[in-house]
């Protein structure tokens, strides 16, 4: 469902907002009406929401009505909540027209997963193609994958398993058994098991 465009009257979001505020005491009689006011300002001039009377606002962007509504009851968004999103996160605040160090430090938390996710993928992909190379028979071009992977210093050993039991699948299937049992032993010796 799309929720872009949804609108809600200013009246509405200032009694949320109080009662979010004045939780404990359950009245929301508390919240500084200047405070609210300067609230959907910047709101509107970072573009999230948009009024043309200031009495009925909608937000700009569906995802922005959706981080709202998944505050929970205590309206806190987690930092697990943050980082799953971050991509999300970063792109809405980097449309905004204020700059700052809270946006620059968002972009390059997103950047930082952005990283991650990459070599994760770049893990994936050489060791699929090492499997399928070798399962074609094409033994030099599975070597060369596998070593990709294996003579990373990046890699933890455990992420490195497929790529380890092609090179021994391919060296069994060449009829190199000792060279494939040197390198089986010496992989669990990396791993702290003795033969």
């Amino acid at each position: 469902r799309n929720c872009l465009g949804n609108e809600f009257r200013k009246e509405t979001f200032f009694l949320v907002l109080a009662q979010y505020e004045d939780s404990d005491a359950g009245n929301g009689q508390n919240i500084d009406k200047g405070r609210f006011d300067e609230m959907l300002e910047t709101l509107v001039a970072d573009r999230y929401l948009e009024t043309s009377d200031g009495v009925i606002y909608r937000f700009v962007h569906d995802k922005i009505q959706e981080s709202a509504m998944a505050l929970n009851d205590e309206g806190d968004i987690s930092v697990e909540d943050i980082e799953a999103n971050i991509f999300v996160v970063a792109n809405l605040r980097k449309n905004a027209t204020s700059a700052s160090s809270e946006i620059a430090e968002l972009n390059l938390r997103a950047a930082g997963k952005s990283s991650s996710l990459c070599d994760e993928l770049a893990l994936e992909l050489y060791s699929i193609g090492a499997e399928t190379e070798c399962t074609l028979g094409n033994f030099e071009k599975a070597d060369e994958y596998c070593k990709v992977v294996t003579e990373s210093n990046n890699i933890p050993l455990d992420q490195k398993a497929r790529a380890y039991f092609v090179q021994i699948s391919t060296h069994q299937a060449l009829g190199r058994l000792k060279v494939s049992l040197d390198l089986a032993l010496d992989i669990a010796n990396q791993l702290g098991c003795t033969v």
